[in-house]
């Protein structure tokens, strides 16, 4: 038998001379059998049927919406996205009336591999591997992560061989006026931590884990190896409201049973000691008022909590236009005597007027 080779246009259409029986074509490559498999490319002048697939000039597979005969031009009107043939459980597009969980279900339900697998190569030079445009306005998510089971939900893991500090693992930025670019909440009584950040293994001298900034250059670190807080900036703490002071406080750590804290709000800085017995504490403070500045210690012991029911003042200063006066152990403030006479009597009653000795 004599062999011959055949050539085809663009199209792959043979020269019409050729006789060319389909009987001898293997199966797989039947129009049938094609047609199962990839979507036929849309043609001009043809009949179509409803729920027919075809492969549109733009490379999208559609749908005929309606029995009808395609024009000499493509008439995107006539089409909507359809489903890849054979594939009646996986539609381009979701109506209206779509009533299935997802347009696309997936099940992958092996301990190894991936069910999607993208990779970018080393020529890949712009744009993103995988993008979503979410043009809806109806509240609803991007993606939805639904965390069922015990596994992790989205993991990053940033190799040793990424060498720029510009080639983030994560990347978000913020063109919003109004919506935060993160917000993360607990939903539930007692719920785990919404964040944890965490230093492993042994942390080296100052590692940085995490670090913050503004257009001034870096405003404050959090040391991984210390747990240390460094700030560059002007911290400010504000009351809850008028009748609710807000306080900085420092104490002893977890371990220890009476822990003698040190509290600071806008009125001053307050010390409790341990008395040394049951949950008693010595409070012990340095509070300021009008124009006076006062240190002043509980009349009596009270719990670690309890706000004592009466102060008593141990030296008053006051500033007041320019002039200071001192008063002790509860004296009204007074200014510094002048012009005392060397003698007892006037010593006396200078020392009295500061409120040194009692009369």
């Amino acid at each position: 038998m004599t062999r011959r080779l055949v050539s085809v246009d663009d199209a792959f259409n043979v020269p019409d001379n050729l006789n060319v029986r389909d009987v001898n074509l293997p199966d797989r490559l039947q129009d049938t059998a094609l047609s199962a498999t990839f979507a036929p490319k849309w043609k001009a002048s043809t009949a179509y049927t409803a729920g027919q697939n075809v492969t549109a000039p733009d490379g999208n597979v559609v749908r005929a919406k309606a029995n009808f005969t395609s024009s000499p031009l493509y008439d995107s009107s006539n089409w909507e996205y359809g489903t890849i043939p054979g594939g009646a459980n996986v539609p381009t597009a979701k109506s209206a009336t779509d009533t299935r969980a997802g347009v696309w279900e997936y099940t992958h339900n092996s301990k190894t591999g991936y069910l999607y697998h993208l990779l970018a190569g080393s020529n890949f030079g712009g744009g993103a591997i995988f993008a979503i445009g979410h043009d809806a306005d109806d509240g609803t998510g991007t993606a939805l992560l639904a965390e069922k089971a015990n596994g992790k939900g989205l993991v990053i893991d940033q190799r040793s061989t990424k060498t720029s500090a510009s080639a983030y693992g994560f990347h978000a930025t913020n063109a919003s006026t109004a919506a935060p670019l993160v917000r993360l909440e607990q939903v539930v009584t007692d719920a785990a931590p919404a964040l944890q950040v965490l230093a492993l293994g042994s942390p080296g001298t100052d590692q940085v884990l995490a670090s913050f900034g503004d257009g001034s250059g870096t405003a404050g670190r959090i040391y991984g190896d210390t747990g240390q807080l460094r700030w560059m900036r002007n911290v400010e703490v504000r009351d809850k409201n008028s009748s609710t002071l807000s306080r900085i406080t420092v104490r002893g750590d977890d371990g220890v049973a009476n822990p003698s804290p040190v509290h600071h709000d806008r009125t001053g800085i307050e010390f409790r000691t341990y008395a040394g017995s049951g949950t008693s504490y010595w409070p012990k403070r340095v509070f300021h008022t009008g124009t006076q500045l006062k240190i002043q210690g509980s009349a009596t012991v009270v719990g670690v909590g309890t706000v004592p029911g009466a102060w008593v003042d141990g030296l008053t200063f006051e500033f007041n236009t320019g002039a200071a006066k001192l008063g002790f152990y509860g004296a009204t403030p007074a200014a510094k005597p002048t012009g005392v006479a060397v003698d007892a009597a006037a010593i006396h009653a200078a020392l009295v007027t500061l409120g040194l000795i009692a009369a």
